[in-house]
């Protein structure tokens, strides 16, 4: 059983899209449970647009109150369970409580400098303080432009924190998938559809052997 949070103080980076991509491409393996910790309730949303337009869902979806549901949590039977967090500046303490009950947090941004600033906050306010492993995902990159990630990956990096090489870049069909209930196993193929697929099939694989290498330093004693 491993939990993983999505987590940033800033919205519109991109937390939900992540949450859902990763649930059904990891579901295609593992038992996966989505858990819904923000008030919004946009995972359960989205699983409700599914539901409307006759998509069955690979992975369940449940809302919880509060971060203690999480530890309860570890009793059930799945492989993998994904947090989908608020986004909100005021929620530091609720989601430092979120990443204490989490084996992994994931901080989604965008590659711009107004986006940094809030996730270097997240990790300082949220993250560091609990020692939760972490890594930080590059999301809605604009293809035309690859230096905004080269120069965002290397301003991160100086700060010394922990970047995926992999990155989701911007698509329509990201965009649209919440409102249809769409996730990224159902997309329509065609060429766009199969890379922005492709970008998360990417990002899994990089969490996995991260994942495993954290396991490997628990059990060496390490961590």
């Amino acid at each position: 059983m491993r939990i993983v949070a999505v987590v940033n103080e800033k919205g519109g980076v991109g937390k939900t899209t992540t949450v859902m991509a990763l649930a059904a491409l990891a579901a295609e393996t593992d038992q996966v449970l989505v858990v819904d910790l923000d008030p919004q309730g946009s995972a359960m949303d989205w699983g409700s647009a599914a539901e409307a337009a006759g998509k069955e869902l690979a992975f369940q979806i449940v809302t919880a109150r509060n971060p203690q549901d999480l530890g309860q949590m570890r009793e059930l039977d799945f492989d993998l369970i994904i947090v989908d967090t608020p986004g909100n500046l005021q929620n530091a303490d609720l989601l430092r409580q979120i990443a204490e009950y989490c084996d992994h947090v994931i901080l989604p941004t965008e590659p711009t400098a107004m986006a940094v600033r809030p996730l270097v906050r997240t990790w300082q306010d949220v993250v560091d303080p609990t020692g939760t492993p972490y890594s930080v995902l590059l999301t809605r990159t604009d293809p035309r432009v690859p230096r905004d990630v080269e120069d965002t990956r290397e301003l991160l990096s100086g700060l010394s924190l922990t970047v995926l090489e992999p990155h989701v870049r911007s698509y329509k069909v990201h965009e649209r998938a919440s409102i249809d209930g769409t996730v990224v196993t159902g997309y329509e193929k065609n060429r766009m559809s199969e890379k922005a697929a492709g970008d998360y099939r990417d990002v899994l694989t990089a969490l996995r052997e991260q994942w495993e290498s954290e396991d490997t330093s628990v059990k060496g004693g390490v961590a």
